[in-house]
């Protein structure tokens, strides 16, 4: 019995020992059951076990073991015993990963076409077709193993605040799709060079062919779903949920964005070497009509601080239906009044790729969330400058600002702009609107003298020092940073509150108010007070005894977050 398993595999054991299968009847409904011949189950964990042998081995027929393995599972999926189903779920979701990672590592799937096994009758090739996906089947370029994924050391017990693990048990093989950008259209211009999803797979074996009822090869299907959008599939008449794993496709995205350095650090000290990795990029192709959500990211950090409010949003039933998600990654070390002007910038490049009429109701919908300073910068986005913001900046008018065409524009861009079309949501998440408490000015003070501001801009604002002697106040504006802004700049703060607001802008806040002992300052998340992040403009707000590192991650604010965007 044995020898006949390795030797010639599931089919050799029906052919061989003339198994009465055909009793079965045809269908899922068989059972799996032993008291007729083979136990499917059993033979699944054989030929799991023997898979694992023959790839230690360095053998080829690994990929076709683990394949048949996946197959005998499968007939025990619509068992009517739910111990069974279970079990079989269980062999049925570790052979498949297996299959997935020998086969990747063989060289035998296309994650886009097919997969190659040896069937019953020889080669096959079996088709793989995408559920759910918003990406086109040319864009599976690569399937990676999650099992494999870099370590995240924001993860508990890390650097940063506090990571909640995201995923689904059900049935399937959880996979990470990567997706390289060709820049060969206008989507291109807004995804990152290399996008790496989530995805789960399903393996539908043709159990009529494979069991030998019908004298054929078997029709088999590898499915790949969009585990945020598919969340159950059925075998049979049983229904299961689909397995999930979203922490995976974060960890090797983030690892690939933060090639060949890390993003956070050197863009708040060192803000001109990721300087080209600035922008505005969407989790998924753009579309269409979905309201975007900006995300915005505040201080020493990148778009991945966001994972568990991503995760716990496209959760929501409904959320994709209705909203899309992009992230404006910035070297936090630059100029505040620069970085904001870069925002203004790609949301009015996002309008005129997709939108040049203004007739998308989701651009014309938009909302923005901003953590910490990242709110700041999107309230910049919903005000008009008007001169007030010159005037702090400069002692003589405009006009009079000697200045070469292109140096002009680069003032006139960060200083003189209007409220932009179509910003309808501003949610603040712990937002210095009034400037941090002493512990924060005092880090601010510290941090601020080692960042380096790119050669560039040094370079302008010595050319329009030089050019315009006495015409601009001390520091230099251009190269004033959000720290500064949170230690000394109280009047550019000020400013920015009484700046006029586009019409119909709503906001939203959600601040910390943890309690504070008579040395940790003023009652509010150690870093900002409740007064500073608390506007009277605000339409809700939410206080949360939570601390400025940790509200990001707090199911609380994913859940107020969602019932803001359900309000839409």
């Amino acid at each position: 019995m044995g020898w006949i398993r390795s030797r010639c595999g599931l089919w050799g054991l029906v052919v061989v020992l003339g198994v009465g299968v055909g009793c079965r009847g045809p269908g899922w409904g068989v059972g799996g059951g032993g008291k007729e011949g083979l136990d499917w189950l059993e033979e699944a964990w054989v030929g799991l076990a023997e898979g694992r042998r023959l790839e230690r081995r360095g053998e080829a027929g690994a990929v076709d073991r683990y394949y048949r393995a996946v197959v005998s599972a499968a007939v025990v999926l619509d068992d009517p015993e739910p111990g069974r189903r279970g079990a079989a779920r269980a062999v049925y979701n570790e052979a498949l990963g297996a299959l997935l990672t020998a086969a990747v590592r063989s060289g035998r799937i296309d994650p886009r076409r097919r997969l190659r096994v040896i069937g019953p009758r020889g080669p096959m090739d079996v088709p793989v077709r995408h559920v759910g996906f918003v990406w086109k089947a040319e864009d599976f370029d690569g399937l990676l193993d999650p099992r494999a994924a870099p370590p995240d050391r924001r993860a508990l017990g890390g650097r940063g605040p506090t990571r909640r693990r995201h995923g689904r048990v059900g049935l399937g093989a959880p996979r990470v799709v990567r997706r390289c950008n060709r820049w060969g259209s206008v989507e291109d211009g807004f995804l990152k060079a290399e996008t790496d999803y989530p995805a789960t797979a399903v393996l539908r074996p043709d159990v009529a062919a494979w069991l030998g009822w019908e004298d054929r090869q078997p029709a088999d299907v590898l499915e790949l779903h969009d585990p945020f959008r598919v969340e159950r599939v059925v075998f049979g008449e049983t229904a299961y949920r689909l397995a999930a794993d979203f922490e995976a496709a974060y960890a090797y995205e983030r690892a690939a964005f933060n090639q060949p350095r890390e993003f956070g650090t050197p863009g708040l000290l060192d803000p001109g070497s990721v300087e080209e990795r600035s922008g505005l990029t969407f989790a998924e192709p753009y579309q269409p009509g979905k309201t975007p959500l900006i995300l915005i990211h505040g201080i020493n950090a990148d778009q991945y601080m966001y994972s568990d409010l991503v995760a716990d949003l496209r959760a929501r039933p409904g959320f994709h239906e209705r909203f899309q998600i992009g992230y404006f990654n910035y070297p936090s070390g630059l100029s505040f009044l620069r970085t904001a002007a870069l925002l203004r910038r790609e949301l009015g490049r996002l309008r005129a790729t997709f939108d040049p009429a203004g007739v998308d109701p989701g651009l014309n919908d938009l909302a923005l969330f901003g953590y910490s300073i990242g709110g700041l910068m999107a309230e910049l986005q919903a005000v008009g400058s008007g001169g007030e913001l010159w005037e702090l900046a400069a002692c003589v008018p405009f006009e009079q600002i000697r200045a070469d065409e292109s140096d002009r524009a680069i003032l006139a861009e960060t200083f003189f702009f209007e409220p932009l079309p179509g910003v309808r949501h501003l949610i603040f998440l712990a937002t210095p609107h009034g400037g941090s408490n002493w512990n924060g000015r005092t880090l601010a003070r510290l941090v601020r003298g080692r960042i380096r501001q790119p050669e560039r801009l040094r370079a302008l604002i010595e050319r329009l020092r030089e050019a315009n002697p006495g015409a601009f106040r001390e520091p230099a504006v251009l190269g004033l940073t959000w720290l500064d802004l949170q230690s000394d700049g109280g009047e550019y703060l000020a400013a920015i509150r009484r700046l006029p607001s586009g019409p119909g802008v709503l906001r939203h806040t959600i601040l910390g108010a943890a309690h504070r002992g008579p040395l940790l300052g003023p009652k509010g998340d150690y870093i900002v007070p409740i007064e500073s992040a608390s506007i009277e403009e605000a339409i809700t707000e939410l206080r949360l005894d939570a601390g400025h590192i940790n509200i990001v991650s707090d199911p609380r604010t994913s859940a107020e977050v969602g019932r803001i965007l359900e309000q839409y």
